[in-house]
């Protein structure tokens, strides 16, 4: 049956680790570019699995001081996101159906500025959040303070109930705290629930050159949205 299945998987998740879980049917995913639709990497895709680790308040908040700290975080927080996908996916083959766990983040194209499927619009199809003037994910009770890492899979899975509401104050504390100004681009196009098209180039020129290769997280840091954001535990 669908439900215990979902139940079982999601206390999986919940038991290694995640802060957040949802699941999106595939037809919330059809306007997904051909290349980064789910389907290509498993064919009869029914619904693909998206789970989030929050990144500690702390780090976030007094950068640009805890840069390295937060290059590290960022990294762990990517390998605990492939390690938990990896476990879901063998937690799904082990009762009899097909999964592909996707990388939190490499590999990364880097001429599209883009991975192989956009775990952001995955996480939005999931229920978890809108997309925030930073074009980030805002979730309610982490605000973009999280990332997310996805599963493809054939189980039948019941969804998740589709987001609701608007979190976003458009306050454009991200916008303005950002040092590429990369968030500055195509802000009338913004949309809450596929974002925009920001200046990535920009975004990844400042982080690879003026960085040497670190995370910024200032868009993160500016961001209000969610629990206490900016008080420290």
């Amino acid at each position: 049956m669908i439900l215990p299945l979902t139940d079982d998987l999601k206390h999986f998740v919940y038991e290694h680790g995640a802060d957040l879980v949802g699941v999106a049917p595939i037809n919330r995913l059809k306007d997904a570019p051909l290349n980064h639709h789910p389907s290509r990497f498993l064919e009869d895709a029914s619904c693909v699995v998206s789970m989030g680790i929050r990144l500690n308040k702390a780090t976030v908040n007094n950068l640009p001081v805890t840069r390295r700290s937060y290059g590290i975080q960022y990294e762990v927080v990517n390998a605990q996101l492939n390690s938990l996908a990896y476990l879901v996916a063998r937690f799904l083959e082990e009762r009899g159906y097909r999964a592909v766990a996707i990388p939190a983040s490499e590999p990364y194209d880097d001429e599209r500025f883009a991975g192989d499927l956009s775990h952001r619009h995955v996480a939005h199809a999931a229920g978890l959040g809108e997309f925030g003037l930073s074009n980030l994910l805002l979730t309610p009770k982490y605000g973009s303070r999280i990332r997310f890492v996805s599963v493809i899979t054939n189980a039948p899975l019941e969804a998740s109930p589709p987001f609701r509401g608007h979190i976003c104050d458009e306050c454009r504390k991200c916008v303005d705290a950002c040092p590429s100004r990369a968030l500055e681009a195509n802000l009338d196009k913004h949309s809450w629930t596929t974002g925009r098209r920001i200046d990535y180039e920009k975004c990844n020129h400042y982080m690879s050159s003026v960085l040497r290769g670190l995370p910024c997280g200032m868009c993160i840091k500016a961001c209000p949205i969610g629990e206490n954001p900016h008080r420290n535990p």
